[in-house]
């Protein structure tokens, strides 16, 4: 590869990518529409993680109780139960989040 960023072929040719060409319209560097899709999209990228940590936490709580008096496995059920409740919550409360 030369300075250019050119590439030599067999029998001596040279080979150039070509550059590519934006429209003036459309040469705003991209960053308009890439900054109000993730402006959108940014609540929904962490709801796998929130639901996941959510039901954990009940589950682990939960289980801590039973574990400290010995009530297995009442409180993991209760604690399952409300994990999975407070998601649901928090799935809704951010689906039905107007803009």
């Amino acid at each position: 590869m030369d300075q250019r960023g050119c590439g030599s072929l067999p029998g001596g040719r040279v080979r150039c990518p070509k550059a590519l060409t934006v429209p003036a319209e459309k040469n705003d560097g991209g960053t308009g529409d890439w900054v109000r899709v993730l402006r959108e999209a940014g609540p929904y990228l962490s709801i796998g993680t929130s639901l996941a940590a959510t039901v954990l936490l009940g589950l682990g709580v939960g289980y801590w109780i039973d574990r400290r008096f010995g009530t297995e496995p009442v409180f993991f059920l209760i604690g399952s139960v409300l994990g999975v409740l407070t998601a649901l919550y928090q799935f809704f409360k951010t689906v039905n989040r107007k803009p």
